[in-house]
């Protein structure tokens, strides 16, 4: 699952229009093994949840039907998912509607990263623009204050549109219960084991799939769906990591967060060594050590989920090398 901003033709001027190549590259890399309409034999489906929480769900036979992906077809049928027409291999879950609810609060201790977070997540793009945050978080949190943030956001509370805020949450809520309803749905038994993975470089753990004895191929792992979540143009906020782990725990869906080393890659490059691990038969023990590692929702997965790991001067990356720090930086 990923997140971007909508797809709709009413979107054409957002401020995330631009990263389409990026949510193009992660779907080739999700289902294509190759450019002659072979899909990986793996992959069940790559959904890309976008922000207004439609989601748009792509199938093995999409491949068969677009043998070589590019970024203008893939659009295209992508906007004719959302406009309601009919498309093979690609599924449109509808938009659900927003209510009205109890506004977004803010810890009195919140980080500017954390008020510009929640900020660039719900705010419209014209008062974004209105109020100079519509450029990338790094160089926002450059040249603006914490206070001057704060007031911001106050601001923005004063407006109807955050009165949506809790709406959109419920939204994303009743999106997630479709799309792992309807994955589970195709599972290959009701005994196979459903694990939902949450990636990011800050997560804790790490990915253990180096030096754990695999290496055996696909077909000798263990027998586990595995549902990989992963931020795509921008990472999930904290509040919709909280709604995953609200309705993984309702449907009895085990949890894992997990890191491919610390350094911050693109996530096609993190799709695809999600692939290589599992042709090499290590995926599916190593998400199974972390399900086994991971406290059961309300004995403090939450506190886990939302706990980023600290940086550190050396670790394992996403391929396996380690990263390597300059001393003057390990020493600071």
């Amino acid at each position: 699952l990923s997140l971007s901003l909508s797809l709709s033709h009413t979107q054409d001027d957002s401020q995330w229009w631009g990263r389409r190549d990026a949510l193009v590259r992660c779907a080739s890399a999700a289902l294509w093994q190759n450019f002659q309409g072979t899909p990986f034999p793996w992959t069940q489906e790559c959904v890309i949840l976008l922000d207004d929480y439609a989601a748009v769900a792509m199938d093995p036979s999409l491949c068969r039907a677009v043998p070589s992906p590019t970024e203008q077809e893939l659009i295209r049928l992508w906007r004719d998912a959302l406009l309601g027409k009919t498309v093979p291999g690609v599924t449109c879950f509808a938009k659900p509607a927003t209510g009205t609810g109890q506004r977004v609060q803010l810890a009195h201790d919140a980080s500017k990263r954390d008020i510009l977070q929640v900020l660039q997540s719900h705010c419209s793009l014209e008062f974004l623009r209105q109020h100079h945050l519509n450029s990338s978080a790094e160089a926002v949190l450059k040249k603006t204050s914490q206070p001057k943030l704060r007031a911001v956001f106050e601001k923005w509370q004063e407006t109807a549109e955050a009165s949506n805020a809790t709406g959109l949450v419920l939204a994303l809520s009743t999106c997630l219960k479709q799309i792992l309803k309807h994955h589970l749905a195709g599972k290959r038994s009701p005994e196979q084991k459903t694990v939902v993975m949450l990636l990011h470089e800050d997560y804790a753990q790490e990915l253990p799939v180096f030096g754990g004895g695999s290496g055996n191929g696909a077909d000798q792992q263990p027998d586990v769906d595995i549902v990989c979540l992963l931020g795509l143009v921008r990472d999930l906020t904290l509040e919709e990591e909280k709604v995953v782990l609200e309705v993984c725990a309702g449907l009895g869906v085990a949890v894992a967060t997990a890191n491919l080393g610390r350094t911050a890659e693109f996530t096609s490059k993190i799709v695809l060594a999600l692939h290589a691990h599992m042709a090499h038969g290590a995926l599916g023990g190593a998400v199974l050590a972390l399900v086994a590692r991971s406290p059961s929702p309300g004995a403090g997965l939450e506190q886990a989920l939302l706990k980023s790991a600290p940086q550190r001067a050396s670790g394992q990356r996403w391929d396996g090398r380690q990263n390597v720090v300059p001393a003057a930086a390990a020493a600071a």
